[in-house]
């Protein structure tokens, strides 16, 4: 009898289990949909990044712009930062520039005098867009997320998205929460943290702007002369 009673108890448990489960995946759906149905609505946009990180010692503080060109749904981006890191006293400063065309995505990094550049397929690591299908396709790829309560960023209501690493990434930060305002789609606002649960690292965009105009040269590549672009679309 306790052992009919017990199969009984664990068959529930199961059952309310996967309900959960179910429940948590349509709601995820819900507010994929609605931010990308958002996101599809305008054409171009452009923003000011901040960005933060302090972690084992090391510290990187950036600032840069960032652009996206809508018309088509071919998510083309770009992406322009500069920052300076420091380890433990010793100070290095860094430029980097992204570039989505539509087809890829490429990357120059400047750091120490030395230029290195990068070819890599959209949402193949970090090269894709913060908006739109492509994110979220690279998002629910890596991570596993979970809706979180509304929140308000600076006036605007704002879904809040917590995103923790299917596996381990090589990185301290083992749960980002990503703010994407309701009424454009677009990530405002992202939080990273450590295991303890301390905030490790922040990213802000502010000044953003709907629909201004951008001249189509923005997002198309070209290469530093002398600089050899390492294709890694194969990897």
């Amino acid at each position: 009898m306790k052992i009919r009673l017990y199969s009984l108890i664990a068959a529930m448990a199961l059952m309310l289990c996967a309900s959960s489960v179910a429940v948590a995946d349509e709601k995820l759906d819900a507010v994929e949909k609605e931010l990308i149905k958002a996101w599809e609505k305008f054409e171009s946009m452009t923003a000011d990044v901040t960005m933060n990180m302090n972690m084992q010692g090391m510290t990187n503080k950036g600032t840069g712009t960032f652009e996206i060109d809508n018309k088509g749904g071919k998510d083309k981006f770009r992406m322009e930062m500069n920052s300076e890191m420091d380890m433990g006293g010793q100070k290095m400063t860094n430029t980097t520039s992204t570039v989505g065309d539509g087809e890829f995505v490429y990357s120059v990094n400047e750091a120490m005098g030395q230029k290195t550049a990068m070819k890599m397929k959209p949402g193949q690591g970090q090269a894709s867009a913060p908006v739109g299908r492509q994110m979220f396709d690279s998002l629910k790829e890596q991570f596993d997320l979970k809706v979180l309560p509304d929140e308000t960023v600076d006036g605007d209501a704002a879904y809040v998205l917590e995103a923790k690493p299917k596996q381990s990434m090589g990185s301290p930060i083992a749960m980002m929460k990503m703010y994407f305002v309701k009424k454009h789609g677009i990530m405002v606002k992202m939080r990273g943290m450590d295991a303890a649960g301390t905030e490790v690292m922040t990213m802000d965009y502010k000044n953003v702007k709907i629909n201004p105009k951008i001249d189509a040269s923005r997002f198309v590549f070209k290469a530093p002369e002398g600089v050899q672009v390492m294709d890694m679309t194969k990897q």
